[in-house]
C-alpha cells in the first residue's frame, strides 16, 4: 500500500529533515509527485509502507539513527574519548601528587616564586592627528 506524506511527515518518518526529503526526491531515491494548490505547489511523498522506511533512506541518510555502522562508529569514539579523558585525568592526579611531595621537600619559610607577568610595552606618546578637510588637501596643508 502506498501512503501519501508530506516532506515534513516523510521527514519526521525517516529521521531526517526536509531539506534531505527534497534532494531524496531529486537524486531519485524517493518516489514523490508535484501537488498543485491555490498557495504554490507542494511535493508528496509516496511512501510505501510494504517495504521498510530504512531501506528507502539507506543511501541518505549518514549520520542518523537509521545507519548502524554509524551508531557503531560513534559509540567507539565515544569510548576512546573516555580512555583518553581518564589516561589525562591519572597524569593530572599524579603530577598533584609530585607537586605536593616536593612542596613538603621544601625547608620552612620558603616561598615559591610565581610565575612573572608579561611586562606592559612601554606607552609611546600619541599624536593627536588634526581632521582635514578637503579644502586642507586642495591648499595642501
Amino acid at each position: 500500500m502506498v501512503e501519501r506524506l508530506t516532506t515534513r511527515a516523510a521527514a519526521a518518518r525517516l529521521g531526517v529533515s526536509t531539506a534531505t526529503i527534497r534532494r531524496m526526491i531529486q537524486a531519485g531515491e524517493l518516489r514523490a509527485e508535484r501537488e498543485v494548490r491555490p498557495q504554490g505547489t507542494r511535493w508528496i511523498v509516496l511512501f510505501d509502507t510494504a517495504r521498510d522506511a530504512s531501506q528507502q533512506a539507506s543511501g541518505r541518510a549518514h549520520g542518523t539513527s537509521l545507519e548502524p555502522d554509524a551508531l557503531r562508529v560513534a559509540l567507539e569514539t565515544i569510548a576512546d574519548l573516555r580512555r583518553r579523558l581518564d589516561a589525562a585525568e591519572s597524569a593530572q592526579a599524579e603530577l598533584r601528587q609530585l607537586l605536593a611531595g616536593a612542596m613538603r621537600q621544601l625547608p620552612a619559610g620558603t616561598t615559591v616564586p610565581t610565575p612573572a607577568e608579561p611586562a606592559e610595552p612601554p606607552e609611546t606618546p600619541v599624536t593627536p592627528v588634526k581632521p582635514r578637510g578637503w579644502l586642507d588637501r586642495l591648499l595642501r596643508r
